[in-house]
């Protein structure tokens, strides 16, 4: 049974500004050039630029590792992005259990040890899945695709010699992704503030974490 997280801590706000990356930095993160993004986004793969200057959320950075990975199988850049969609807060929950540093928090000194707490609850995923975006949805550790088939979830990596006649196999490692998101952004994926800001002492702490599972 999941712990009741919401009635042990105070409430949770994500901090401004959110993390956002730079075409640049998006292509360290994915592979897709800053080039190859006017033209995905041209074509109607990416969002439409709200601003003067490109800038990507992690949660877009998630889907793009996803989707143009896919594209690379020989999807279609549009087919490789619905279905990278359905997987990017999967990617963030990896990166989150799975890399250092991925997660800060502030507040007062006790509610930041019992976020901590609970946040590594190995037992108890739903701090996790909530500040991930994954709330109600089982994870999947890859995508498998068989003789090029559409690219299927599946809960453990698959066995080649099972193949069911298959002769070629592609395997997208979502664990993998979550942890290279993490490692090639280099600073936390989601901060979070307990309670209101305004009503902190001054023994108000900051902590950063992540990376319990491995």
């Amino acid at each position: 049974m999941g712990t009741n997280w919401h009635a042990s801590l105070p409430i949770l706000a994500f901090a401004d500004p959110p993390l956002e990356l730079t075409p640049a930095e998006l292509e360290e993160v994915t592979g897709l050039t800053p080039e190859m993004q006017r033209v995905w986004r041209s074509r109607g793969h990416l969002e439409k630029l709200t601003g003067t200057q490109a800038r990507y959320t992690v949660r877009d950075a998630a889907q793009i590792l996803i989707g143009y990975e896919l594209s690379r199988w020989g999807l279609s850049p549009g087919r490789s992005m619905e279905i990278a969609l359905k997987f990017a807060s999967q990617v963030i929950q990896f990166a989150l259990l799975n890399a250092d540093g991925t997660c800060e928090v502030q507040g007062e000194k006790k509610d930041v040890e019992k976020f901590e707490k609970i946040f590594t609850n190995l037992r108890d995923s739903s701090l996790v899945d909530y500040l991930s975006g994954n709330e109600g949805n089982e994870l999947v550790r890859c995508l498998v695709s068989w003789d090029h088939s559409e690219p299927e979830g599946s809960d453990q990596l698959p066995e080649l010699e099972i193949v069911n006649g298959s002769i070629s196999i592609q395997v997208l490692d979502i664990v993998q992704a979550g942890i290279r998101l993490a490692e090639r952004v280099g600073r936390p994926l989601v901060k979070i503030e307990i309670g209101r800001k305004a009503d902190w002492s001054r023994s108000a702490t900051r902590r950063v974490i992540g990376g319990h599972e491995r």
